[in-house]
Protein backbone atom coordinates (compact mmCIF):
# COMPACT_ATOMS: atom_id res chain seq x y z
CA UNK A 1 0.00 0.00 0.00
CA UNK A 2 1.28 3.58 -0.36
CA UNK A 3 0.79 6.76 1.21
CA UNK A 4 1.51 10.30 0.51
CA UNK A 5 2.58 11.87 3.80
CA UNK A 6 2.46 15.45 5.01
CA UNK A 7 4.26 16.37 8.31
CA UNK A 8 4.93 19.64 9.22
CA UNK A 9 6.50 20.97 5.89
CA UNK A 10 7.21 17.88 4.91
CA UNK A 11 5.86 15.66 2.44
CA UNK A 12 6.57 11.92 2.11
CA UNK A 13 6.01 9.01 -0.32
CA UNK A 14 5.76 5.93 2.21
CA UNK A 15 5.12 2.00 0.67
CA UNK A 16 4.46 -0.52 2.92
CA UNK A 17 4.85 -4.20 1.91
CA UNK A 18 5.39 -8.13 3.24
CA UNK A 19 8.15 -9.65 1.68
CA UNK A 20 8.00 -13.47 0.52
CA UNK A 21 9.42 -14.59 4.20
CA UNK A 22 6.73 -12.19 5.76
CA UNK A 23 8.54 -9.55 6.98
CA UNK A 24 7.77 -5.71 6.96
CA UNK A 25 8.98 -3.39 5.36
CA UNK A 26 8.38 0.48 4.74
CA UNK A 27 9.86 2.48 2.01
CA UNK A 28 10.34 5.89 2.65
CA UNK A 29 11.04 8.41 -0.27
CA UNK A 30 12.76 5.19 -2.71
CA UNK A 31 14.42 4.22 0.58
CA UNK A 32 13.75 0.62 2.49
CA UNK A 33 13.44 -0.09 5.74
CA UNK A 34 12.99 -3.38 7.95
CA UNK A 35 10.13 -2.86 10.32
CA UNK A 36 8.51 -4.03 12.76
CA UNK A 37 5.11 -2.71 13.94
CA UNK A 38 2.91 -3.49 16.86
CA UNK A 39 0.19 -2.22 18.82
CA UNK A 40 0.86 -2.78 22.60
CA UNK A 41 -1.80 -1.68 24.70
CA UNK A 42 -4.40 -1.78 21.87
CA UNK A 43 -5.65 1.81 21.49
CA UNK A 44 -2.82 4.19 20.97
CA UNK A 45 0.51 3.32 22.18
CA UNK A 46 2.99 1.41 19.23
CA UNK A 47 6.52 -0.11 19.34
CA UNK A 48 8.42 0.40 16.51
CA UNK A 49 11.45 -1.43 15.43
CA UNK A 50 13.54 0.14 12.06
CA UNK A 51 16.30 -1.94 12.03
CA UNK A 52 18.32 -1.81 15.34
CA UNK A 53 16.59 0.82 16.24
CA UNK A 54 13.44 0.90 19.00
CA UNK A 55 10.66 3.74 19.32
CA UNK A 56 7.58 4.06 21.31
CA UNK A 57 4.83 5.75 19.66
CA UNK A 58 1.79 7.42 21.26
CA UNK A 59 -0.54 8.37 17.84
CA UNK A 60 -3.91 10.19 18.42
CA UNK A 61 -6.27 10.72 15.39
CA UNK A 62 -8.09 14.29 15.30
CA UNK A 63 -10.44 15.10 12.42
CA UNK A 64 -8.40 12.99 9.99
CA UNK A 65 -5.09 13.83 10.65
CA UNK A 66 -2.77 11.85 13.24
CA UNK A 67 -0.98 13.31 16.67
CA UNK A 68 2.36 11.33 16.67
CA UNK A 69 4.75 11.30 19.64
CA UNK A 70 8.08 9.82 19.71
CA UNK A 71 10.47 10.17 22.36
CA UNK A 72 8.84 13.53 23.75
CA UNK A 73 8.63 15.00 20.29
CA UNK A 74 4.97 15.95 19.05
CA UNK A 75 3.98 15.87 15.24
CA UNK A 76 0.70 16.43 13.14
CA UNK A 77 0.97 14.10 10.06
CA UNK A 78 -1.35 14.75 6.94
CA UNK A 79 -1.79 10.89 5.59
CA UNK A 80 -3.38 10.21 2.24
CA UNK A 81 -3.62 6.85 0.19
CA UNK A 82 -1.74 7.56 -3.22
CA UNK A 83 -4.37 6.21 -5.15
CA UNK A 84 -7.02 8.23 -4.09
CA UNK A 85 -8.08 12.08 -5.40
CA UNK A 86 -8.17 13.81 -2.41
CA UNK A 87 -6.37 16.84 -2.64
CA UNK A 88 -3.23 17.41 -0.28
CA UNK A 89 -3.22 19.39 2.53
CA UNK A 90 -0.63 20.85 4.19
CA UNK A 91 0.10 19.85 7.79
CA UNK A 92 -0.04 23.04 10.25
CA UNK A 93 2.56 23.20 13.14
CA UNK A 94 1.31 22.09 16.50
CA UNK A 95 3.37 24.92 18.46
CA UNK A 96 2.16 28.16 18.75
CA UNK A 97 4.51 30.71 18.45
CA UNK A 98 3.87 33.16 21.29
CA UNK A 99 1.63 32.62 24.26
CA UNK A 100 1.25 29.93 26.69
CA UNK A 101 2.55 26.70 25.60
CA UNK A 102 1.06 23.98 27.93
CA UNK A 103 3.58 20.60 27.61
CA UNK A 104 1.45 17.50 28.56
CA UNK A 105 2.73 14.27 29.25
CA UNK A 106 2.26 11.93 26.05
CA UNK A 107 2.20 8.62 27.79
CA UNK A 108 1.47 7.75 31.16
CA UNK A 109 4.61 7.22 33.25
CA UNK A 110 6.67 8.46 36.59
CA UNK A 111 8.15 11.92 36.45
CA UNK A 112 11.81 10.98 36.99
CA UNK A 113 13.71 14.00 36.64
CA UNK A 114 12.49 17.87 36.52
CA UNK A 115 15.12 19.52 34.63
CA UNK A 116 13.86 23.13 34.87
CA UNK A 117 11.94 25.68 37.72
CA UNK A 118 9.31 28.32 36.94
CA UNK A 119 11.27 31.59 36.04
CA UNK A 120 13.46 29.36 34.02
CA UNK A 121 13.79 30.84 30.58
CA UNK A 122 14.15 27.70 27.88
CA UNK A 123 15.25 27.21 24.53
CA UNK A 124 13.92 24.95 21.95
CA UNK A 125 15.11 21.26 22.71
CA UNK A 126 15.87 22.20 26.21
CA UNK A 127 15.33 18.77 28.33
CA UNK A 128 12.07 19.65 30.44
CA UNK A 129 11.10 16.57 32.23
CA UNK A 130 12.47 12.97 32.20
CA UNK A 131 9.50 10.47 32.21
CA UNK A 132 9.99 6.72 33.08
CA UNK A 133 7.55 4.41 31.05
CA UNK A 134 8.04 0.83 30.36
CA UNK A 135 11.07 0.30 31.79
CA UNK A 136 12.56 3.14 29.13
CA UNK A 137 12.92 6.69 30.45
CA UNK A 138 11.71 9.33 27.87
CA UNK A 139 13.07 13.12 27.98
CA UNK A 140 10.55 15.14 27.03
CA UNK A 141 12.31 18.29 25.59
CA UNK A 142 10.78 21.99 24.93
CA UNK A 143 9.00 22.44 21.05
CA UNK A 144 9.65 26.10 21.49
CA UNK A 145 11.77 29.14 23.35
CA UNK A 146 9.91 30.96 26.73
CA UNK A 147 9.62 31.44 30.40
CA UNK A 148 8.75 28.67 32.33
CA UNK A 149 5.58 30.10 34.24
CA UNK A 150 4.35 26.69 36.08
CA UNK A 151 6.10 23.49 37.02
CA UNK A 152 2.72 21.04 37.96
CA UNK A 153 4.67 17.92 38.56
CA UNK A 154 8.08 17.10 40.92
CA UNK A 155 10.00 13.43 40.60
CA UNK A 156 8.26 10.61 41.72
CA UNK A 157 4.88 11.58 41.14
CA UNK A 158 2.88 9.55 38.53
CA UNK A 159 1.04 11.19 35.50
CA UNK A 160 -1.08 9.93 33.09
CA UNK A 161 -1.63 10.42 29.51
CA UNK A 162 -2.29 14.19 28.81
CA UNK A 163 -1.61 15.32 32.23
CA UNK A 164 -0.11 18.94 32.50
CA UNK A 165 3.68 18.92 33.75
CA UNK A 166 4.58 22.23 33.37
CA UNK A 167 3.48 25.71 31.10
CA UNK A 168 6.15 27.98 28.68
CA UNK A 169 5.11 31.25 27.98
Amino acid sequence: MRYNTDVGERSFEIEIHVDDTGGLWATLDRTPYQIDLQCVDGQRLYSLMVGNHSYELFVDEVDGRYLVSVQGQLYEAAVRDARSSTAKTRATPLVPGTGELPVKAPMPGMVVAVHVAEGDEVVQGTRLVILGAMKMENEIVALRGGTVTKVQVKPGQRVGYGDLLLVIS
